[in-house]
């Protein structure tokens, strides 16, 4: 045990980890790395993935008509088709990134296609010494190696998957589903306890019910209480299925309303409780979970605000084009003060998030910015744009601190002037007793004389 924490704390085995954690693949750059990256390969893989997705769908049909068919010559073409397309795809991602294509953000789906490429191509070899052999010789061999064969095209449909981050809103509801079987999990968990402890009532009920009335009842009802509560694992599904639609809970509840009363309160009690509050209280925690994981992230955000602000100058530049009146593309004070009295440019403003309280001393303000009597069409809208909303923490906590090295400047100046000041004085006080000491002296030489 000692040893291997030992061997855990490494040191160089740390750093290793770290290394390896910190790498990153470089920007690749050249004619072959743009065309991997573009939009154009991304389209034409997704159309064969699709294209694939659609040859399976045709494969499966004609298996499940034609049993024991060897694959026709269209069928092995397109095959071998798929697998060169795959293996094109994974050699040209091979060449542009190299040893990072085994450690890179799309490593998990680099690997995996080139599993199915290596495994895909053993698969056409395979299938083809197999038609090629005796079929009754080797038909246990066939029927095994037909049966891991389907279980592979399954497989292959996993790179559908890969064509959805093209579709946001299906990607967004996928990343849902996946991120929710944490959650699935513990609810299904919370259901079989309650089906747990209601099923073990139930066989008691019922075992002490065919203990006292056994005897009278027929084969038909005591075969159907043995076929809905015959053991606890049935009674647990009878329940499931009772509240999920599998069964009607109608015919349940007949079936124990001979045992009494406190066996039919309790069952009523069970499908209340599963339908008003068990599949309410599970809905509610994928709601929660689901509206958790729809938040956008960081990058749309951006690219969203991005768009808008676009759109926003556009129609700016629109409307003030229209009111320009000498189509300088300045706007003076006199332009926008009479841009102020029109309701219609109020209210576009307004609906934009761009409140102007003040408009003499907004343009004012830009005036000094730009130095000039007359403030630039762009200069304009970008301020306005900057003007959009309500002011933010930062715009507060920006302010406070211009205002306090403000304050800092003007007490810094205002000791200096001090200073200054002590230092004219003490100045002017020398001056003036020098000047006293002068006039003495030439009082004293006048009267001397």
């Amino acid at each position: 045990m000692t040893r291997g924490r030992h061997s855990f704390q490494n040191p160089m085995l740390v750093r290793f980890i770290d290394w390896l954690l910190c790498v990153q693949e470089p920007a690749r750059e050249g004619h072959l790395s743009r065309f991997v990256h573009g939009n154009v390969f991304s389209w034409i893989c997704s159309l064969v993935i699709v294209l694939n997705a659609w040859y399976v769908i045709y494969e499966a049909n004609f298996e499940i008509t034609n049993l024991g068919t060897r694959p026709t010559r269209f069928m092995r073409i397109m095959e071998i088709i798929f697998v060169g397309f795959y293996a094109l795809e994974v050699l040209l991602k091979l060449i542009v990134h190299r040893a990072y294509f085994f450690w890179n953000e799309h490593a998990t789906w680099n690997i995996f296609d080139l599993l199915l490429v290596m495994v895909s191509s053993v698969e056409i070899v395979l299938t083809f010494m197999m038609w090629q052999g005796d079929q009754k010789q080797d038909a246990m061999v066939n029927f095994q190696f037909m049966r891991a064969y389907r279980l592979l095209k399954i497989s292959k449909i996993v790179r559908i998957l890969k064509v959805v981050h093209f579709f946001s809103d299906i990607a967004l509801m996928l990343h849902c589903i996946l991120a929710s079987l944490e959650t699935l999990v513990g609810c299904l968990i919370m259901i079989c306890f309650f089906l747990y402890f209601f099923s073990l009532f139930f066989v008691q009920a019922m075992t002490s019910y065919l203990q006292e009335q056994g005897q009278n009842l027929g084969a038909e009802e005591k075969g159907q209480i043995l076929s809905f509560f015959g053991s606890a694992q049935d009674a647990a599904l009878t329940l499931f299925q009772s509240t999920t639609g599998g069964v009607d809970w109608k015919d349940i509840y007949m079936l124990l309303q001979p045992v009494g009363w406190l066996t039919s309160a309790v069952f009523i009690f069970y499908i209340a409780f599963f339908v008003v509050v068990a599949w309410n209280v599970i809905t509610s925690t994928f709601m929660e979970k689901a509206a958790r994981i729809a938040q956008p992230d960081i990058d749309a955000l951006m690219l969203e605000k991005h768009h808008q602000d676009m759109m926003d100058a556009k129609q700016l530049s629109e409307v003030f084009s229209h009111l320009d009146a000498d189509q300088s593309g300045n706007i003076s004070i006199q332009e926008f003060m009479d841009m102020t009295t029109d309701p219609a440019f109020l209210e576009f403003m307004q609906v934009r998030g761009i409140d102007i309280k003040d408009a003499k001393m907004f343009f004012n303000m830009l005036v000094s910015a730009c130095r000039g009597s007359e403030v630039d069409v762009k200069t304009f809208i970008g301020s306005c744009l900057r003007m959009k909303g309500l002011a933010t923490s930062i715009d507060l906590h920006t302010l406070g601190f211009e205002v306090k090295t403000i304050h800092k400047r003007l007490t810094k100046f205002q000791d200096e002037e001090r200073q200054k000041m002590a230092r004219v004085e003490q100045l002017m006080a020398i001056a003036i007793e020098k000047l006293i000491t002068m006039d003495r002296l030439s009082r004293n030489s006048l009267k001397a004389q």
